[in-house]
């Protein structure tokens, strides 16, 4: 049994990142539209990992797979397991990112799955039917801070934590509290020194934060402008093309220079080419275009 010992500390920042408990799917609990679909996730016979246990392509030679996602672990799985699998089917929520399965000859995109069965057949939304040997959940990761007892101020909800101000300071706690790492979707070690930074900054003295009540509205007002685009909880700490501005944010925060403007128009080009073009961005990037956009800015 492990020793446990308490400290007083006046302060605590949460570094633990986020990519340690695996998201699994669930499968929707829909009136079943076949009978072979009258049974749970875990009685289905096949392999379930997550792509947090994926390690190698050679196990799945020659298996029909079904991967869960439409994300940079989906588009990594699919280039290396297609190769050699039977067929690869790609289970998405969204065509957002598109996964770009024509580039692949024995791949198929579907909706999501409906249910997984005792015979092994998974079934989708759309109504394919097919006999799998495996599924691979690339389905991200869940925040998950066991160790942290706020009494609910703070909390995990569909992976958003919240409320935090800035992705880093809940308003009630500040400055006493706080999280580095918890955004996503950017150059994340970029981002992290500017938010530790930040923090070492409000902690010495030296920068001040809001009032609470400052802090809480403008928590307030970001889930308001995603409910109004009609963004999931999920996507609370994604940043997407917001980054630079964020990261422009932190800098002016600290007192120190942003980002050169050629530095802001890669990362936005780099974003918008991934988005667009998905997996085969490299291949279709206007590098022209891009210099002529970073020339004009000079």
């Amino acid at each position: 049994m492990r020793e446990s010992k308490e400290e007083l500390f006046e302060a605590v920042v949460i570094c633990t990142g986020k990519e340690s408990e695996p998201n699994i799917s669930e499968f929707p609990g829909k009136e079943p539209a076949y009978d072979i679909c009258n049974d749970k996730q875990d009685s289905w016979p096949g392999l379930q990992i997550h792509s947090h246990n994926y390690r190698t392509p050679e196990r799945f030679e020659n298996k029909v797979v079904v991967l869960i996602g439409n994300g940079p672990s989906a588009v990594d799985l699919l280039k290396e397991i297609s190769p050699l699998a039977k067929q690869v089917h790609v289970a998405v929520r969204s065509s957002f990112p598109r996964l770009r399965v024509y580039n692949y000859d024995k791949a198929l995109q579907h909706s999501m799955i409906e249910c997984a069965c005792k015979d092994g057949k998974v079934v989708f939304q759309d109504g394919a039917i097919v006999d799998a040997d495996a599924i691979i959940h690339c389905t991200g990761y869940k925040y998950n801070y066991p160790f942290l007892k706020s009494n609910g101020i703070v909390s995990v909800d569909d992976n958003r934590v919240g409320p935090v101000y800035k992705h880093v300071f809940p308003p009630s706690l500040a400055p006493w509290l706080s999280f580095v790492g918890l955004t996503s979707k950017a150059v994340v070690f970029r981002v992290m020194e500017l938010q530790a930074r930040w923090v070492a900054k409000v902690l010495s003295g030296t920068v001040e934060l809001p009032s609470q009540e400052a802090m809480s509205s403008s928590v307030e007002q970001l889930y308001s402008e995603m409910e109004k685009k009609g963004l999931p909880k999920n996507h609370t700490h994604s940043l997407m093309e917001a980054e630079v501005e964020y990261a422009s944010w932190l800098a002016a925060q600290l007192n120190i220079k942003p980002l050169k403007r050629w530095k802001e128009l890669t990362v936005v080009s780099i974003v918008k080419e991934v988005v667009q073009y998905g997996e085969n961005f490299r291949d279709t990037w206007d590098i022209d275009k891009w210099m002529q956009e970073i020339d004009s800015s000079d």
